[in-house]
């Protein structure tokens, strides 16, 4: 007798039930496949950011050396501590040695400013007194400038090449590297 045993599904409904199952899956890879990887490198997409990571990763040379307003070459003669903006800085001096963009003349002495390294998710660790570096800065209002990105922002200058940090996939422009005097 009729409504007196389980219902079979039509195959109208078994298709709606098909689709619906397949829009689930759907989602729950999309949403998978985004943050599985922000995960694992902070989501910066360069490999160790940690999870409150928010500033831009370049994925090619030209978007990041466009990022700055100024390509040097230089040492950092000295740091000091700042927490004048809200967090925690160090501000080094850096004696320019070459410039490959931007209107800063080899011989002049820059303020550059940057997380303290282990205050936070975002901040360079291997920026060091006495150490030689190619920097990718921006130009602060405050007269001072800034690394572009914690990780792709510095080279390490090491027997005249630039090297860049472990989680810094882009290389610099070899152009940018002649003006450095730099191979």
């Amino acid at each position: 007798p009729p409504g007196s045993g389980p219902r079979r599904p039509t195959p109208r409904r078994t298709g709606l039930l098909v689709g619906v199952a397949a829009l689930a899956v759907g989602v729950v890879a999309v949403g998978a496949a985004v943050v599985v990887p922000m995960l694992g490198d902070g989501g910066t997409g360069a490999g160790g950011g940690g999870l409150a990571a928010d500033e831009p990763f370049y994925g090619t040379t030209a978007e990041l050396e466009a990022a700055a307003d100024l390509v040097v070459r230089g040492t950092i003669t000295g740091t000091e501590a700042d927490s004048s903006q809200g967090y925690e800085q160090t501000v080094a001096s850096v004696d320019v040695a070459a410039t490959a963009a931007g209107d800063v003349a080899p011989g002049s002495t820059l303020e550059v400013a940057y997380t303290t390294p282990g205050s936070g998710p975002e901040s360079p660790v291997g920026l060091a007194v006495g150490g030689e570096y190619v920097l990718l800065l921006a130009a602060g209002d405050d007269g001072r400038a800034y690394l572009v990105n914690t990780t792709q922002g510095y080279f390490t200058v090491e027997d005249g090449s630039a090297v860049p940090t472990t989680d810094n996939p882009v290389p610099l422009d070899p152009a940018t590297l002649a003006a450095l005097g730099l191979s």
